[in-house]
């Protein structure tokens, strides 16, 4: 059943992730369509649409990039194409073989993505398969008609905020480690196992917020790069990379320690095998959770988390023996640290 649901979560996040660029993705489809009928009176401009969506699909580093690529490969291919199908060579089977190895060749030896020898071949093969006058020319303002649609959704009209992407993968992970540790505090001021169990699996789950995150991390860097609306946010975009790197598998491991840590406590002092469970240790883990959920907040400020309550709370437990118990507010500390750190204003 774990296995289960954490391949429900993953899924459900991927699904989200790629929602946004879909959509986008068939709304572009859409309107190339309505512009190559509109502007070339084509009834049927399957190419217009198809390239749309080659440039706009959910996953790919640079919408822009692929646009550009896409041409770039179809007019590869078409001039090659071109070339192969006036060659007296025979049987036609030659012709395709002959074309689509050139062309990905050439296309290749551009050090393009991989966009454009895979374009560069289907154009070749087209050109053979169907002539010029169907698979030439007209193919290509079809594509030039998806290219330009997929460049206009994707530097202008649709394009993601990256600074806003870094901000929601990094709640995400924050607001699965404050509910793991909330329901750890209820588990023990109620004394059940089972939610301390659901609070300890929920953080472990909290696995793929940070492939999020860093999936977040690397799209970022390069719509800083290649997009108009990441050039613009460049600054604060590589600023929230500096805290964000690294930081999020340091964050989750140091509240997985924490939360497996207090767990295994609580039930040995529920079985008498340590010290009574100190009196503070709850509110303690739920001050923790509490300073989880203002960092969310606080990653849209300067400011560091304020921790005085927790250091209250430290104080009051300085004086336990009990190894358990002393290794629990070890790890309290030094998750807090990890905190101030993630949603602090220092990337050093």
């Amino acid at each position: 059943m774990l296995i289960q649901a954490i391949r429900l979560d993953q899924l459900l996040v991927r699904a989200r992730s790629a929602g946004t660029d879909a959509l986008v993705s068939a709304l572009a489809a859409a309107v190339a369509w309505l512009l190559a009928q509109y502007w070339f009176d084509q009834p049927k401009p399957l190419f217009a649409a198809i390239t749309a969506i080659i440039c706009l699909a959910p996953g790919l580093p640079s919408h822009g990039l692929q646009s550009i690529s896409v041409v770039v490969g179809v007019a590869i291919g078409m001039v090659v194409g071109e070339v192969v199908l006036r060659l007296p060579i025979e049987p036609m089977l030659i012709k395709v073989s002959l074309a689509t190895v050139v062309s990905m060749i050439l296309a290749a030896s551009l050090g393009f993505a991989a966009v454009v020898p895979i374009q560069a071949g289907v154009s070749a093969v087209l050109i053979i398969a169907f002539g010029p006058e169907t698979a030439g020319f007209a193919r290509l303002l079809d594509v030039l008609v998806g290219s330009a649609v997929g460049l206009l959704f994707s530097q202008i009209v649709f394009t993601p905020s990256p600074k806003r992407q870094l901000d929601q993968a990094a709640t995400g992970l924050l607001s699965q480690l404050a509910g793991g540790l909330r329901s750890i505090c209820a588990g023990m001021n109620e004394m059940q196992s089972p939610l301390l169990h659901r609070g300890v699996q929920r953080i472990s789950g909290a696995h793929v917020q940070v492939e999020a995150l860093d999936t977040a991390i690397v799209s970022a860097r390069r719509a800083a790069q290649w997009s108009i609306r990441g050039r613009w946010e460049a600054q604060s975009v590589h600023e929230k990379i500096a805290r964000f790197d690294r930081r999020g598998i340091r964050l989750y491991a140091s509240t997985l320690l924490l939360a497996e840590a207090i767990s295994d406590a609580t039930r040995k002092s529920w079985d008498h095998e340590i010290a009574p469970m100190p009196a503070a240790m709850p509110q303690l883990i739920s001050d923790v959770a509490d300073v989880c959920e203002n960092a969310m907040v606080l990653l849209y400020t300067s400011k560091q988390p304020d921790i005085a309550q927790i250091q209250q709370h430290l104080a009051a437990l300085t004086p336990i023996t009990a190894p358990a118990w002393q290794n629990c507010v070890a790890l309290v500390e030094d998750t807090i640290a990890v905190i101030e750190r993630f949603a602090g204003s220092d990337a050093h």
